[in-house]
């Protein structure tokens, strides 16, 4: 058996955009970043010329955004379900990125609300 070392994830929650960039410079392999993050960043090439100083030479930026559209309208064609936009309903959904998983997997996943 080979020994590997595993690093351990931490967490730092603040606005991106004020990140100590002494210590946080060419820093992360993997930039992730799902749920609709994007529009809450009224400068997006700010953004990303920032995700771009934090990120190693060579690292990856994984980004899984989604519109408010498709939640009327499977553009996609994912087969989500679709509401009316002005729904006020409040439904139960498989969280965002579970169609990239196996049914199987997919049973075991959390809903959302």
């Amino acid at each position: 058996m080979e020994a590997r070392d595993f690093r351990r994830v931490r967490l730092h929650v603040g606005d991106v955009l004020d990140i100590d960039l002494d210590r946080y410079a060419e820093y992360f392999d993997v930039v992730f970043m799902e749920g609709g993050i994007l529009h809450y960043f009224h400068d997006l090439d700010e953004f990303m010329k920032m995700m771009n100083v934090i990120l190693k030479p060579g690292g990856k930026i994984i980004c899984s955004d989604f519109h408010p559209f498709t939640k009327i309208f499977d553009s996609l064609k994912l087969e989500q379900p679709t509401r009316s936009y002005f729904s006020t309903e409040i439904f139960e959904g498989e969280m965002a990125h579970a169609r990239f998983y196996d049914e199987e997997i997919r049973k075991s996943m959390p809903k959302c609300s």
